[in-house]
């Protein structure tokens, strides 16, 4: 039988993630804005995103 020297298990609770919005980085006005209008066609967490990117003022196209 081998022993398990070294080996140990922890749990982490992880309470907050955060992230950064990439979608202006190298595109243009109207790609931006056309990405908006197909969040704005999908579910209902993509039409919250699509309204915090215009909130954010990211539909500038």
């Amino acid at each position: 039988m081998r022993s398990c020297e070294g080996l140990w298990g922890s749990k982490l609770h992880v309470a907050r993630v955060y992230g950064k919005a990439k979608l202006n980085q190298n595109r243009s006005p109207a790609d931006r804005s056309g990405v908006i209008r197909g969040l704005e066609k999908g579910s209902f967490s993509e039409r919250e995103t699509a309204a915090a990117m215009v909130a954010a003022g990211l539909d500038n196209g």
